[in-house]
Parts: structure tokens; C-alpha cells; sequence
């Protein structure tokens, strides 16, 4: 189920009571509705709740699987992965329930889809090229571009807070880590280069910062470093397992999820790597939800 609490873990709040699965929560800019997916109804749906009355709303309402939804930055409309047709397509809705629109049509898969922050803009991962790229068109769904056009496994989407970089990973270089390209795809550049494998980048609220997670050696760690790449360091101890981090929207922790105490639970961490605690701190499986954590 679906959880709030603050950031020190305090006031732990349950926000769907259906029993049934409800995951991958996001947050929309303003922080006043939450987007989820549920299988209340015996498939995965896209649901919308306003935070003060709670009262869930279906965006999706079809038999067929829906997924990986997120709100545009202006928070009217959503975008959203659906099998409707047989494989998964992107589609865009209203926030209030209807206007459903599909933007890609063919027989491979498209997923991951995002937002530009204009808004102008839905960047996704697609194989149809044999391998997947990252691809950008215009919010109706024309002007299809390829971003990467690469052989190797492009992915990962992240798009810096001013709108002007792409963060993403890709195993170009033999294993995966994390490259950043203008948003039009020029002007590619590598980010990591810490041993083993880059993944899961995110940025901090100004862009001036990422982090990201490395799998190295049968363990996972995270890694705080400049925009640009440089001045990595290390934010979590070894064999921590730390995985999927996130910054705190006024930038003075780091979230990440870790199975170190024996059941995933959700950790915070100064950004010098000082203080790390466990806030949900309970025997269920506790999972953060998009990049973006709310004050």
C-alpha cells in the first residue's frame, strides 16, 4: 500500500485501504495529488488522488494493464505506459479523468515515459530499433525523435530541474553507467566513472548535484558527485545494499533504500554521508516511490 510520513520518518500516514497492491507512487509539482498504480480492480490501473480528501480516482478504467505513470509539470495531465493494444504504447490523460490519447503506435515496446519540463515534450524508451533508445515528441505525439541512435542499451531517463540536460544510463562503454546529453541529444558526455555498474541517477533540486547508485562487487552503494560528474563521493557505508536514490526537494538529505536490516526500508543520509537512519523502520517491505520527494 501507499504510505506518507515526514522525513525523519515521524507521522506515518496510510493512504490507500484496499487491500489490494498499490504502488509506485508520485507526486505531482505542487504536492497536492498523488499518482499510483493499483490492482484493485484485478489489473493495473492509474489512479489519482487529491491529498485532502483522499478519495482515489480512476484515470485509466481498461481491462488491459497500465503502468509507470507521472504527472506533466503543470499537473493537468499525466502521462502513462498501456498494453491495450498488446504491447506497451504511450498514452496521456487528463488529470481529472478522460482525454486519453495514444502517442506511439507500433509493435515494439515503448515505456519510461517523461515529461520535459516545459511540458512541451514526452521523452521515452523504446526497441524499435532492435535496442532501446531514449526518443523525444512533441506532447501530441508527432515529431519522433531518436535522442541516442546507438547499438548499446540507452535508458534511464532523468531530465535536469532547468530542463536542459538528460541524465541516463547506458552500457556503451561495456557496463552501465551514466551519461548526460542536451535535450535535443547533442553534446553527449559521461558521468560516472566509478568501477562496476552506474545506474539510477537524480538530481538534486538546483541541478548542481546527482547522485546515483554503483553496483560493485556483489554490493550496492551510493554515490553523491557535481552535475558535471566530477568529485564523486560516496554516501553509504559497504554492505549497505543502498539502492534508487532520491534528494529531499530543499537538498539537505538523501534517500535511498536498503535491505541491510533484512527487509527493504527507506534510509536517510546527510550529504556528507553523516547520519544515516532508518525512517520506516518496520518487518514489511517498504519502497520509495518516484525521484522526487516531497518537504
Amino acid at each position: 500500500n501507499v504510505y506518507m510520513c515526514v522525513s525523519d520518518g515521524s507521522d506515518i500516514l496510510r493512504i490507500t485501504t484496499n487491500g489490494a497492491p498499490n504502488v509506485l507512487p508520485h507526486f505531482s509539482a505542487d504536492q497536492k495529488k498523488i499518482v499510483y498504480i493499483s490492482a484493485a480492480g484485478g489489473n493495473s490501473e492509474i489512479m489519482v488522488m487529491d491529498l485532502n480528501d483522499r478519495q482515489p480516482l480512476n484515470i485509466s478504467q481498461n481491462s488491459a494493464d497500465d503502468d509507470q505513470a507521472v504527472f506533466s509539470p503543470g499537473g493537468d495531465l499525466l502521462a502513462f505506459i498501456s498494453l491495450r493494444d498488446g504491447n506497451p504504447e504511450i498514452y496521456t490523460a487528463d488529470v481529472s479523468g478522460g482525454g486519453i490519447a495514444r502517442l506511439t503506435s507500433n509493435s515494439t515496446n515503448d515505456h519510461s515515459p517523461q515529461f520535459s519540463v516545459d511540458g512541451n515534450y514526452i521523452l521515452f524508451v523504446s526497441d524499435r530499433n532492435g535496442n532501446e533508445d531514449i526518443f523525444r515528441a512533441n506532447i501530441d505525439g508527432s515529431n519522433v525523435q531518436n535522442l541516442t541512435e546507438n547499438p548499446a542499451r540507452d535508458s534511464g531517463i532523468c531530465i535536469s530541474p532547468d530542463g536542459n540536460h538528460i541524465a541516463f544510463i547506458s552500457n556503451r562503454s561495456g557496463s552501465n553507467q551514466v551519461y548526460r546529453m542536451d535535450l535535443n541529444g547533442q553534446n553527449l558526455m559521461r558521468l560516472t566513472n566509478v568501477s562496476g555498474q552506474s545506474v539510477n541517477p537524480a538530481y538534486n533540486n538546483d541541478g548542481s548535484k546527482i547522485v546515483f547508485q554503483n553496483q560493485s562487487d556483489s554490493d550496492s552503494r551510493v554515490y553523491i558527485a557535481a552535475a558535471d560528474g566530477s568529485a564523486p563521493r560516496l554516501l553509504t557505508p559497504a554492505h549497505a545494499d543502498a539502492q534508487n536514490p532520491a534528494f529531499s526537494i530543499p537538498g539537505t538529505f538523501v534517500f535511498f533504500e536498503s535491505s541491510v536490516s533484512g527487509n527493504w526500508d527507506i534510509f536517510r543520509v546527510d550529504l556528507d554521508g553523516n547520519n544515516t537512519r532508518n525512517i520506516t523502520l518496520h518487518s514489511g517491505r517498504d519502497r520509495m516511490g518516484g525521484s522526487r520527494i516531497s518537504e
